[in-house]
């Protein structure tokens, strides 16, 4: 039950952008078109770097049980803190480099 909204959100954003993904690979082919695939793949980069770095928090909560209900130990206690802590950091550092790189393909 605890991972739920956050898997529902994960879902919903990755169909949204399949969905995009198709119908730009059935337009037509020019600068239009280009850019706005350039603008899909950021999107893609920026998802996937968000789903990856906050799966292993909710993957956790539903292996060891929500924090307030089970009891803890100090492992799980550092496994929680570890997996809330540095991979929001990971995707806090990763979301400004992928969108310099994939900015700077975006102007020219």
């Amino acid at each position: 039950l605890t991972g739920i909204p956050f898997f529902l959100a994960a879902g919903l954003a990755l169909a949204c952008l399949i969905i995009t993904a198709i119908t730009l690979l059935k337009t037509s082919v020019g600068r239009k078109s280009q850019v706005s695939r350039d603008i899909t793949i950021t999107v893609l980069c920026l998802t996937v770097a968000f789903v990856s770095c906050n799966a292993p928090y909710f993957v956790v909560l539903l292996v060891q049980g929500h924090p307030v209900v089970s009891t803890s130990t100090h492992a799980s206690v550092f496994v929680r803190l570890f997996t809330s802590t540095i991979f929001n950091f990971i995707n806090a550092a990763l979301t400004p480099l992928i969108l310099i790189v994939r900015g700077s393909k975006l102007r020219g």
